[in-house]
């Protein structure tokens, strides 16, 4: 039961995150990105690299992110900062969808 409430609590969570995003697209601009990232000092890189892969589960636009990427950090320091939470959130989207799902889809392809 526990188990079901938490894969529940996931979902919705991932939900709020796309409804989010959808709401709020007009609204998101690289410009208020890097407001808000330059805020924040030598966290930055590590508040980028989060903010990227929490937006590539809930399905932001990449391109945003990549350009306030090298924007914010430059060519070299803003493609590897860029590829690091691109890579961190496909990961995690692969194990919420593994947790998520898993079970569903091991009982549908049997042995």
């Amino acid at each position: 039961m526990i188990r079901i409430a938490s894969r529940g609590a996931v979902v919705a969570l991932i939900l709020a995150g796309v409804a989010w995003v959808v709401l709020h697209r007009d609204s998101i601009g690289v410009a208020q990105l890097q407001s808000t990232i330059d805020g924040l000092g030598v966290w930055a890189p590590i508040a980028f690299v989060g903010l990227y892969a929490i937006g590539t589960i809930v399905a932001f636009p990449g391109s945003v992110l990549s350009i306030a990427g090298g924007a914010l950090f430059g060519p070299f320091w803003g493609t590897l900062w860029n590829v690091s939470g691109a890579t961190l959130g496909a990961t995690l989207a692969f194990l919420i969808a593994r947790t998520v799902a898993g079970d569903i889809v091991a009982r549908k392809a049997g042995d």
